[in-house]
């Protein structure tokens, strides 16, 4: 019994200093801004910047994925009037779970330039962009993208 307890106890404060190791969501902004790209080797996630231009626009993207290089399927996030790096724990827990995500920010919100039109046609066409963009990425090629817009944020608005 106590040599159990032992054992738990230190399963327990191991864990806790993995826990204690791993980098915040901020930390993790000011290193792909610092860097470009951030590893993850504890969760086996790898985030980099993927910013590109549309229409003569900067738009903000972040790439997140599983950190082994393979095919994975593919989401594309869309987080509506907020930055790209808004979803990176979103896109985290996809990554766990064997999905590579492509958070975009819609023309006008995060970093991403130009006029905001909310979901309408700008922004569709510069998503459009960057997952044509992305797929030509031996990483992304031939996936079979999803979508994940934030509804509630429409709803937000319209309400």
């Amino acid at each position: 019994m106590r040599k159990t307890l032992i054992h738990l106890s230190i399963a327990i404060l191991l864990s806790l200093t993995v826990s204690a190791q791993q980098l915040s969501r901020d930390q993790i902004i000011e290193a792909l801004e610092r860097d470009g790209c951030v590893t993850l080797d504890q969760k086996k996630i790898k985030i980099c910047k993927y910013d590109y231009v549309w229409q003569g626009k900067k738009v903000e993207g972040v790439i997140i994925r599983p950190l082994a290089e393979a095919r994975y399927p593919g989401l594309l996030l869309l987080p509506g009037r907020v930055a790209a790096t808004s979803f990176i724990t979103l896109g985290m827990i996809f990554a766990g779970q064997g999905f590579a995500c492509l958070s975009v920010a819609e023309p006008g919100f995060g970093k991403s330039e130009g006029k905001p039109d909310f979901m309408g046609p700008n922004s569709i066409n510069a998503f459009a962009a960057g997952f044509k963009n992305s797929s030509g990425r031996r990483l992304l090629m031939r996936l079979r993208w999803g979508f994940l817009a934030t509804l509630v944020e429409e709803w937000r608005h319209r309400s």
